[in-house]
């Protein structure tokens, strides 16, 4: 367990430690004997990496199949209570048994689960084996000769990278927000004639459009896109310089306010 960000590093140049992780198969260290198994002895089965204070027992296969219970009794401390201790799990050999191999499992007791399995013959005369070695990890931090500290005061706050996203959210919807206010502006922005009438941006075509249904007078001529205006006598005012002919009035001629218009959405292809 070291820091996150190292990769390929000798573990002793940097600071961490390491941890064993339990798992349902536990890690079987041997019981100090070969192939060959005392009869009438209590023999010390060593495991570890197992899961914390889980229990087991070894079992023995007779010529009829079935299996039968030959642990012994436990000692304290013989229950692992974490992954990286040394569990014990005691059994003997019963006498009477034939010179050939039998089949033995390891079991765990609360789960019924066999988590090893292995064959041995009873002998009068075995020859101890040596179990397996724990692993032993690299020392952590071996070549380091000196320890240094940080100086400063740092907590745990939102990093460059939060604040980097947060920001860029914020300038998002400050954007968005401009955008809108600035279309409302240009909707609700409307030019007044030199005689103080409303005049509203239309182009040429939605202008042509509203004459052909009588909504629109010479005064609500609004300004076209050419860039000239018409003022209030029905003539269009040049304003870069072209000539311009008197617009024709016609019947509808409003009081003090815009008339109100009918507006509808239509699907393209229906008439809905």
């Amino acid at each position: 367990m070291s820091v996150a960000d190292l990769r390929d590093t000798d573990p002793a140049s940097i600071v961490g430690s390491f941890t064993v992780l339990g798992a349902a198969r536990p890690v079987l260290l041997g019981d100090g004997y070969g192939d060959d198994k005392p009869v009438g002895q209590v023999l010390d089965a060593q495991y570890y990496a197992a899961l914390p204070s889980a229990r087991y027992t070894v079992d023995i296969r007779a010529d009829d199949g079935s299996w039968s219970d030959i642990s012994a009794p436990r000692q304290d401390g013989d229950i692992a209570a974490a992954p990286g201790d040394l569990g014990h799990v005691r059994y003997a050999l019963p006498r009477g048994l034939q010179p050939r191999p039998y089949s033995f499992r390891m079991r765990n007791i609360a789960l019924g689960k066999v988590v090893a399995e292995w064959q041995a013959s009873p002998s009068d005369a075995p020859q101890p084996a040596p179990r397996a070695q724990l692993w032993t990890p690299p020392t952590l931090g071996g070549n380091l000769n000196h320890v240094s500290s940080a100086s400063g005061t740092w907590t745990h706050g939102a990093g460059p990278a939060l604040w980097a996203v947060v920001g860029g959210l914020g300038l998002v919807m400050v954007a968005a927000t401009a955008m809108v206010l600035r279309r409302r502006r240009r909707h609700r922005s409307v030019p007044a004639s030199e005689e103080g009438h409303v005049t509203p941006r239309l182009s040429a075509a939605a202008l042509a459009r509203r004459r052909r249904a009588g909504l629109v007078g010479d005064i609500w001529a609004p300004a076209l896109h050419d860039g000239s205006r018409q003022d209030g006598s029905g003539a269009r005012r040049a304003t870069h310089g072209d000539s311009v002919k008197p617009a024709t009035p016609t019947a509808f001629q409003p009081s003090g306010r815009p008339p109100r218009l009918r507006f509808r959405i239509r699907r393209a292809g229906r008439q809905t």
